[in-house]
């Protein structure tokens, strides 16, 4: 967070809602915009009376030199951390992994190629088909 902050109020009863606010909008052109809506609690239940809060933050981008070296083993790991979480929902196993790293007008792309091994047939034997053998047409 490096400058302006706004925040807007609207309210809401049953199907009417009505707007709060103290200034009009942001002046700058990169902002995060963060949403809060808070309904009225009694008993346990929710009421169809409540508030919403927009904050608008500014921020600005400050270019910081990195290394390509330790950007590229980060990026490596988190293909890996993605893939072997993938993995784990199958019975799929990995085999080979390989990555290309390039980098182009400042932007560094890593690409990463996987072998994996799942086994996704079945063997069924239906009823009554045992041991039947089908003649060949000619």
């Amino acid at each position: 967070y490096t400058g302006e902050e706004i925040t807007r109020r609207s309210g809401k009863f049953l199907w009417m809602s009505g707007e709060i606010f103290r200034n009009s909008g942001i002046s700058c052109g990169k902002y995060d915009k963060i949403t809060q809506t808070r309904f009225l609690r009694l008993f346990g239940r929710e009421l169809p009376i409540g508030l919403t809060t927009v904050t608008l933050r500014e921020y600005t981008v400050t270019p910081m030199p990195v290394d390509a070296g330790a950007a590229e083993a980060r990026l490596r790991e988190e293909l890996l951390a993605r893939l072997e979480e993938s993995l784990q929902d199958s019975e799929g196993t990995l085999i080979r992994v390989d990555f290309v790293s390039r980098e182009a007008d400042g932007l560094l792309a890593v690409t990463m190629l996987a072998e994996c091994e799942e086994e996704i047939g079945v063997t069924v034997e239906r009823a009554g088909e045992t041991g039947r053998f089908y003649a060949k047409e000619q």
